[in-house]
């Protein structure tokens, strides 16, 4: 049967044999209500012009003395309609304008607001803001032009094996949905390196430190941490779960029973067994120390060994010879040395500055001086 289909701009006539359920959706009515929803006031529509300006403002000067508030915007009446527009080359949009308030404060000698000083408000031409045209489309000079969706990166955390000549290093990509990138890499010197917007590399153990931790407070998450007393040549743990695979120098008898034998690794269950029996400390194997680094500087009886340091035997007798003191080792679990070594390649970097040089600071051969 043949059916009249009217359209808005003329009449056609439908000669398919099935029967029309839904009409035909308006494909461009997404994109023409979203940017509607963006250039409305007071939308419950999160991505709007106005909730962009709110998160601009206020601006404050860094002494306080001054602030500058949004108040309002709004959008004159374009001066051409879009076929004026094609017809002369020009872009169809209206001018921008921007109300803000400004308030300058009193303050005493601390810095402290007294009393508002001046409030002034006024009119500000921002920029001219291009309109849709009822197609969905924007005309620049006098082109109508469209808005083509891009793929892009999905947000969240890409992590990749960089095999190179038999040396394995790693990398990891953090994506935000809104903000910098963020890409760890490791290299062949086996330090971890941190970018940020795909910028110069630098010791990523900076940013740590930029968001408050010191150097304790990053090994202490990555390492295992344990506090040494030297007492007359002799090195003393308290009895810790930590304690689990260390080797103690002599058996630990209580009540005529040895209950840990010396030379003999600490299991979980001897631990727990000189716990419930009140063993506080007991004395450790010194070669225990060897190869592992001290967690900071240890300055006592006029000697001194810097933070980071790998325990040799050299510096183990120095260690027996200060008297009696307190200090933490970092015993790594698995081998693996990268945030030490980011640690003291942050550290050779930031002496190198203060002794003067100027310019980029290479990280090769761990800045060596």
């Amino acid at each position: 049967m043949v059916q009249p289909l009217c359209l808005d701009y003329r009449m056609r006539v439908n000669f398919a044999q099935t029967q029309e359920v839904l009409p035909v959706p308006d494909m461009l009515s997404m994109a023409v209500e979203s940017y509607e929803r963006f250039l409305q006031k007071g939308s419950d529509y999160e991505k709007t012009l106005e909730n962009a300006f709110k998160e601009i403002f206020p601006i404050e000067d860094v002494h306080g003395k001054i602030k500058l508030e949004y108040v309002d915007y709004y959008i004159r009446e374009t001066k051409y309609n879009p076929m004026v527009c094609k017809l002369k080359g020009i872009t169809y949009g209206a001018s921008l304008i921007l109300k803000v308030k400004l308030t300058l404060w009193d303050v005493d000698s601390n810095g402290n607001k007294i009393g508002v000083q001046d409030i002034k408000e006024q009119d500000i031409y921002v920029c001219e803001l291009p309109l849709m045209t009822e197609s969905g489309s924007f005309i620049i000079n006098g082109v109508e032009r469209v808005v083509v969706n891009q793929l892009h990166r999905s947000p969240g955390v890409i992590f990749k094996n960089l095999t190179q000549q038999k040396e394995n290093n790693y990398y990891a990509q953090i994506i935000p949905e809104k903000g910098s990138w963020v890409e760890f890499e490791t290299d062949n010197k086996n330090l971890l390196h941190i970018r940020i917007d795909r910028k110069k590399k630098f010791p990523a153990t900076v940013i740590l430190k930029a968001l408050g931790f010191n150097d304790i407070d990053i090994l202490s998450r990555v390492y295992k941490l344990i506090e040494i007393s030297a007492k007359d040549g002799a090195f003393y743990v308290k009895i810790d779960k930590k304690l689990q695979g260390i080797r103690i120098k002599e058996d630990v008898v209580v009540d005529g029973t040895v209950i840990a034998q010396k030379q003999k690794k600490l299991t979980s269950k001897t631990i727990l067994d000189l716990i419930n029996l009140g063993v506080n400390e007991v004395a450790i194997d010194e070669n225990e120390l060897l190869d592992k680094f001290t967690a900071s500087k240890i300055d006592s009886n006029g000697s001194v060994v810097e933070a980071l340091s790998r325990i040799d035997q050299k510096i183990l007798q120095e260690l027996k010879l200060m008297g009696n003191f307190n200090f933490k080792v970092v015993f790594s679990q698995f081998d693996d040395d990268i945030i030490i070594n980011t640690l003291k390649a942050d550290h050779d970097l930031l002496q190198k500055r203060r002794i003067g040089l100027k310019g980029d600071i290479p990280i090769e051969n761990i800045a060596k001086i």
